[in-house]
């Protein structure tokens, strides 16, 4: 589990939950500074040295690894995500 994801989780400020009903529009949102997901993806941003114009994940292998980390700060499980990819839409018959 990412320890800077934890830190940030535990900020008081931090309104559980609510990047679920996320729309990204994270530049016009009231809330921006208190969402437990855009403060997460800044961190990740800055630990992998992205720039503006980077993109904030390089694989999907790191969006997942992103969402499993995001999920287990919360204590939620990820068991969809682990069906999907247990059984990539490519694999269905």
């Amino acid at each position: 589990m990412n320890a800077q994801f934890r830190a940030i989780a535990q900020d008081p400020r931090i309104i559980p939950g609510v990047h679920h009903y996320c729309d990204e529009w994270c530049d016009y949102c009231p809330i921006t500074s208190r969402c437990l997901g855009f403060r997460c993806t800044e961190a990740f941003r800055k630990q992998h040295g992205r720039r503006g114009s980077d993109p904030t994940f390089t694989s999907m292998e790191e969006a997942i690894a992103f969402t499993r980390d995001l999920s287990a700060v919360e204590g939620l499980r990820t068991d969809e995500i682990d069906a999907l990819l247990s059984n990539p839409p490519a694999n269905q018959g």
